[in-house]
């Protein structure tokens, strides 16, 4: 295995896409193990990626948000992750739960973009109003692929000889589900192509947003410069966070700063009214009173726990 990826490990650009390469050139496809235990964050934070992914739950129950759609899930669930679809994952108890990830570059069963299986079996896929499948316990595939995907960590983390061409075997095997999922659930009728159009403009906006927020968290920031850079006003940014994320943007403003706040924490030479700051909190102590609400203890009882 090539290590545990934690939530602050999850590092984004201004578009809020994943900078992280997962994989090599030669082998493009990853399996992390993600143990919450060890997050100092609530969870993954917002992002996207080129990669296709899969997630399977192993230990405690997990919120999953997929642009405008929140999904709970329990042990042995699994969930695919589209190409760019802009995704989140807590556990439901912060500090509680594992999962495993499976990314893999959209050419890592192809080999090529120019070849029959990329254009009949993947690229279709990809360019689909699918954004995620969930393949719940009561899914008739459910089993089918719990076992590939535990077959697929043991050939990661033996590395036997072949082991590229095993992986593989199990991963198109895998993809041929999610092709079958896909053809059930694209047969729409033109009001929900209406619609996912529509999604994907208040998506872009909340992106766009997220970004401005992520560059500036450290300073002042109104509601009114935030829309400005979502190309768009107050009461349709608002709007849209709600539809996309479920929250105000001055919610997810104020969560942000917390989850580096907590980063932060991990340097002792940092005086607390010196992380308020650096983090965009008007005062130390409207800095500790989110943070209490946050995390259920004072900055100081926090930073004692680091030893």
């Amino acid at each position: 295995m090539r290590g545990q990826v934690r939530g602050i490990d999850t590092i984004v650009d201004s578009a809020l896409k994943e900078v992280k390469e997962h994989g090599t050139a030669g082998m493009p496809f990853a399996v992390y193990l993600n143990d919450f235990a060890s997050f100092q964050t609530e969870g993954i934070c917002w992002h996207w990626h080129d990669e296709l992914q899969i997630t399977l739950i192993t230990e405690g129950a997990f919120c999953c948000q997929v642009g405008s759609e929140k999904v709970m899930m329990e042990p042995g669930e699994i969930i695919f992750f589209n190409s760019r679809a802009l995704h989140q994952i807590s556990p439901c108890k912060r500090g509680e739960g594992k999962l495993y990830s499976f990314l893999w570059s959209p050419v890592f069963l192809s080999g090529t973009t120019e070849s029959d299986l990329y254009r009949n079996c993947i690229a279709p896929i990809m360019d689909s109003r699918l954004k995620y499948a969930l393949f719940g316990l009561a899914h008739p595939s459910n089993k089918q692929l719990q076992t590939r995907l535990r077959r697929v960590i043991n050939i990661m983390l033996d590395r036997e000889r072949y082991y590229e061409l095993t992986a593989c075997d199990q991963m198109m095997k895998i993809w041929m589900r999610i092709c079958e999922y896909a053809d059930s659930e694209l047969r729409e009728d033109a009001k929900s192509i209406t619609r996912y159009l529509a999604e994907e403009k208040e998506e872009e906006k909340v992106k766009n947003a997220l970004g401005f927020i992520q560059a500036n968290y450290g300073e002042k920031i109104t509601l009114e410069a935030i829309a400005k850079a979502a190309m768009t006003n107050r009461s349709e940014l608002c709007r849209c966070f709600r539809r996309v994320l479920d929250t105000t943007p001055n919610e997810f403003l104020t969560r942000y700063r917390l989850d580096r706040a907590l980063e932060l924490m991990e340097n002792p030479e940092l005086r607390i009214s010196d992380i308020a700051e650096q983090t965009g909190f008007c005062s130390p102590s409207h800095f500790g009173t989110h943070f209490m609400k946050y995390v259920g203890c004072t900055p100081l009882q926090y930073r004692k726990t680091l030893g």
